[in-house]
This record gives structure tokens, C-alpha cells and sequence, in this order.
């Protein structure tokens, strides 16, 4: 029943994706070249985090007076963690994220932009932890507490002296709506610098970890360039902010007041097409815990590339590893499409 759900799902978000692309050529000849000098839409969360008002990562980019540009993200976090320390505090997360993300813009003047981001989000057994084990073994890479769970089942829970909070069963729903305004400080076609500012509205369900009921607030300041010149085809973002977190618990732990977070990204146009990009997102600690894999902080690889077809827009392929072991989701995989008009 879950399945046929997810499938029902991703079909109705790409018949929305179909339909706001027949109203844009009526409106165009073609949809815009977005190039592929754009960070991932992408977060670097756990299944307790995702509720806490994390921004996806942005560009700077800025849109023309009237112009709007869509986001859709589908993508798989899988989890595989088993922690705890001597103060009684047990945290296991075994299971996948399934999540479609939506995120729009619209270009309100020359400099200022509004944004509003919404996902929906399933938690499940799912079925990649074969595919997983697999790819780890033949990179090497460290396979963190999975070996220690059965392949494709469901678990997060966490227990403090004894008391003990759970999602046993597979769960979905829609996320807290993330609201934006954007302020372009520099634009030009070689660099730019773009101050945001965020609030995320409780329209998710703390229960089912789909959102925290509670209000957060992100603050940041947005930077990306490209070279000029010989080396017009790389280009990098730089972003850093602040979140503050509303009086939130996730699962039943307590969440600090706020904590920082920051992207880094560069990009290497292969040519007017095809572009290979790298992504590194991070965030400081974001709970009150005395779990090693809680109380630091969080980093996460994102690699793939974007493809920019003629009139669909642009398309991208992306798979992500956590670079800090078990605090951040051990593997991730996803498709984005981006479009402007």
C-alpha cells in the first residue's frame, strides 16, 4: 500500500511538473537556460532533523521582475545508525527518507525575490540497504553501524533513562512550508551575493517526523561566482547562515536554540550541456545529547551532474555520502529538475 502511494505521488508530481511547463511555452519559445552552475536542492539532515527548519541549499541567483523559477527534488536517504553512551541515551535510526521537494521563486523587483519551499516525506523499511552494502565494499568506504541491522527494516526510537519515543511504523505526510525573502546585494554575470531570510510554519506533524509544529527562522548570506575568461567554465557557491530553532523536540530530544550551517559547491561546465558538480553541506550541533553522533557536527558529499536540455528545463543527477560517519544520513540518491519562465 506504501508503494503504490509513493507511486501515485511521484506520477501527480510529475503531471504538476508537465502542466506548469505547457502554461510557461505559452508564455515563451523556450524555457530559460538555467545552466548547471546551481548548488544541489538538497539538505543535510537526519530523520530527527528534518522538522527543524534547515533551509535547501540556494543560489544566489537572482530573477528578473516577474520571472519564476521551480525546483523538484525526489530523493532517498537511507539511515543506518545504532548510538548511545554511559548516561542511558540510546538513538536508532534504521530506515529510509523518501521525500518530494518543491521549491519556488518569483523575482518581486530588480533585487528582491521571494521563495517558498514544501515536501512531502515518507519514512520507511525501503529497500536500497542491499545496494548500499554493495557500494561500500567496492569504494572502501566505511560502512558506520549498518552491519549491524537486518537489510530493509524500520526502527527510529530514542531512549533516555528508560523513557523511551518511537516511529515504528512507516509514516508520511506533508513538511513545515519554509517562506523566504531574498535580497540581491551584487549581480552581474561573473559573481554574485544574496541575503536571505527564512521562517518555517508548523503545517508539518512532529509525530510522524515530517515537521516539528513549532517555528524556526534561517538567516544567511549567499555568494557564487564562475571565471572569467579561460576559465568561464568553473564556477563554485559559498553559502553561511544561521537557524534558530524554535522551542522544538524531535523524537523526544531536545533541540538547542540554534545552530549554524553552511554549502560549498564547485561546478565544471563540460560544455553548454553537461556539468559536473560537487557539494559539501554542513551544520553545527543541533541537539541537546550527550551522543557523540548528536553532539558534533554534520557533514555531508554530494556529487553528480546536470544536464540542460533545450526546452525541459534542466535535469540532475546526484548521490550523497556522509563524510562525518552516522551523522548524517549514510547514503543518499536523487533526481532534480529546475526550470525558470
Amino acid at each position: 500500500m506504501q508503494k503504490k502511494r509513493w507511486i501515485t505521488t511521484i506520477i501527480n508530481s510529475c503531471l504538476l511538473n508537465v502542466i506548469l511547463l505547457t502554461n510557461a511555452q505559452a508564455k515563451v519559445d523556450q524555457v530559460k537556460n538555467t545552466s548547471g552552475f546551481f548548488p544541489f536542492f538538497v539538505t543535510n539532515n537526519l530523520p530527527i532533523s528534518i522538522g527543524l527548519g534547515l533551509p535547501k541549499t540556494l543560489s544566489a541567483h537572482s530573477l528578473q521582475v516577474g520571472e519564476k523559477r521551480l525546483d523538484i527534488n525526489y530523493g532517498v536517504k537511507s539511515n543506518a545508525n545504532d548510538a548511545g553512551n554511559e548516561n542511558s541515551e540510546i538513538l536508532i535510526l534504521d530506515g529510509e527518507t523518501k521525500s518530494i521537494d518543491l521549491g519556488l521563486s518569483y523575482g518581486l523587483t530588480e533585487r528582491w525575490q521571494v521563495d517558498a519551499q514544501l515536501s512531502y516525506i515518507s519514512h520507511s523499511g525501503g529497500n536500497l540497504d542491499g545496494l548500499i552494502q554493495n557500494w561500500h565494499d567496492f569504494f572502501s568506504l566505511d560502512d558506520g553501524d549498518r552491519p549491524f541491522f537486518g537489510r530493509d527494516e524500520f526502527l527510529y526510537s530514542y531512549t533516555s533513562n528508560g523513557e523511551q519515543s518511537r516511529l515504528a511504523e512507516p509514516s508520511d505526510g506533508i513538511s513545515d512550508i519554509r517562506i523566504g525573502l531574498a535580497y540581491a546585494v551584487k549581480q552581474n554575470t561573473v559573481d554574485n551575493l544574496m541575503l536571505r531570510a527564512g521562517i518555517s510554519l508548523p503545517t508539518g506533524d512532529a509525530e510522524k517526523l515530517t515537521g516539528s509544529e513549532k517555528t524556526d527562522v534561517d538567516l544567511g548570506i549567499y555568494a557564487n561566482g564562475r571565471g572569467d575568461k579561460r576559465w568561464k567554465n568553473l564556477g563554485w557557491h559559498a553559502n553561511v547562515g544561521y537557524l534558530f530553532i524554535g522551542d522544538d523536540t524531535a523524537l523526544g530530544i531536545t533541540t538547542k536554540s540554534g545552530s549554524w550551517f553552511n554549502s560549498f559547491g564547485a561546478y565544471w561546465g563540460v560544455n553548454s550541456k553537461f556539468t559536473i558538480k560537487g557539494q559539501l553541506d554542513s551544520h553545527g550541533v543541533l541537539f541537546e545529547s550527550n551522543i557523540s553522533e548528536l553532539n558534533k557536527s554534520a557533514t555531508e558529499l554530494t556529487l553528480g551532474f546536470a544536464y540542460q536540455t533545450k526546452r525541459l528545463g534542466l535535469f540532475e543527477l546526484y548521490f550523497s555520502e556522509d563524510i562525518t560517519v552516522n551523522r548524517a544520513a549514510d547514503f543518499s540518491i536523487g533526481l532534480s529538475s529546475r526550470l525558470r519562465f
